[in-house]
């Protein structure tokens, strides 16, 4: 009786796309397994939809058996904007200064100066965000200005934006 191997099966990480992106998720074709998608799909390799999903793939040697899955996560937008307002209270709402959509974003940098053009905050993590606090000090109430730098994730063009926001204690 001929004895079969166990398939393995890696869809890598859960990942994030803009809504344009479409990506192609699966492992190499091996000879005599076969393949089967929760899509319905049947081939080893299959291209992401436009809307978020959990793709799960099952690979089959002789009744052998193998599953991954990876959630990909579709960004309803990849503009990247900055609040008007942020109101570091600890509420657990726009309690920090931080740019929306920018998951994906490359080479992102964030600046905040206060009025007289002194860096108060500086990040180049996407997720990251000002908490309105300079030194250890909190900043006072008032408008702050801030620089954007990063590539867009789509094109890769290079983007800088310039723009102000209010501090609300």
């Amino acid at each position: 009786m001929p004895v079969f191997a166990i398939p393995i099966v890696n869809l890598g990480r859960d990942t994030v796309l803009c809504p344009d992106m479409s990506m192609p998720i699966g492992v190499a074709q091996t000879s005599n397994y076969s393949y089967l998608w929760n899509t319905g799909q049947s081939s080893s390799i299959i291209y992401t939809k436009p809307f978020t999903w959990k793709y799960v793939l099952v690979a089959d040697n002789h009744g052998c058996k193998a599953t991954d899955d990876i959630a990909v996560k579709v960004l309803p937008a990849c503009l990247i904007k900055l609040p008007g307002a942020f109101s570091p209270n600890n509420d657990g709402l726009n309690d920090k200064l931080r740019a929306i959509n920018a998951d994906l974003a490359r080479n992102f940098s964030l600046k905040v100066y206060n009025r007289l053009g002194e860096l108060l905050f500086y990040t180049t993590d996407p997720l990251s965000g000002w908490d309105g606090n300079y030194k250890g000090i909190k900043a006072e109430t008032g408008t702050y200005i801030w620089v954007l730098r990063y590539n867009e994730p789509v094109t890769g063009k290079l983007i800088e934006e310039h723009g102000t926001t209010i501090l609300i204690r």
